[in-house]
């Protein structure tokens, strides 16, 4: 499709065909919940978004003009269409394809072919991998401990209660898993992002949400920045 299509509108054609595709499976998966098959849905959704975040980074390098990019999209810009070993390395490469994370194709390429220092994740895995055990044992010991009741009686508080904790309950099924996908990655030595001031190792560059800003968010802002934190600019 990125051969046939005009460049100028390959990302919005990208993204509208991801997501009627990716619509279709979700009602159809609703429509037949007792249906014995595997379920697909999360690794089409880590699909859809490494397509069309390839497409409008594509977009950005190819037609967009160089001064009117953010630094961020400056380096993350795909300047010319790669080979289709590459392209299919980058979205169904085993490292990210269950449950990601998400990445740009440049950082991915980085990766790919070493071009950078290699570094030591073994502290930084440790840890996250404790945080994994953690959220493990937060979704086996909370998961079914709250439930929205129908009781009419009920006041709107006590409604409003019982729906903040059942999703509260409900949320470290989801952490465990992108936590885990991240541990995964900085294991084989993908997701270093350079060095704090003090001297520690980042190794946050695939790391998709930060659980405090979401559950302790001060702002409405802090909250949306603390689920999305991989940004094309």
């Amino acid at each position: 499709m990125f051969f046939m299509v005009d460049p100028r509108r390959i990302q919005i054609y990208t993204l509208l065909i991801t997501m009627v595709y990716l619509t279709f499976f979700h009602v159809r998966r609703y429509a037949n919940p007792f249906v014995d098959e595997l379920d697909f849905t999360v690794a089409l959704m880590t699909l859809t978004q490494k397509m069309s975040r390839f497409a409008f980074e594509y977009h950005d390098g190819t037609v967009r003009s160089y001064q009117s990019l953010t630094p961020t999209q400056k380096s993350l810009a795909i300047k010319s269409l790669p080979g289709i070993l590459p392209y299919l390395s980058y979205n169904v490469g085993f490292l990210g394809l269950l449950a990601g994370p998400l990445c740009s194709f440049n950082d991915y390429q980085v990766f790919i072919h070493g071009e950078e220092k290699k570094r030591n994740p073994n502290v930084v895995v440790f840890k996250k991998l404790w945080l994994c055990c953690f959220l493990l044992a937060a979704h086996i010991i909370l998961s079914d401990q709250f439930s929205v009741s129908n009781d009419p009686n009920n006041s709107v508080m006590y409604i409003f209660l019982e729906l903040y904790l059942t999703a509260a309950s409900r949320r470290p099924k989801y952490y465990f898993a992108w936590t885990l996908a991240d541990v995964i990655n900085n294991a084989a030595g993908f997701g270093y992002n350079g060095v704090l001031d003090y001297g520690e190792e980042r190794w946050d560059l695939l790391s998709n949400l930060n659980i405090l800003r979401i559950e302790l968010p001060a702002s409405r802002c802090i909250l949306i920045t603390g689920i999305y934190r991989q940004q094309s600019g």
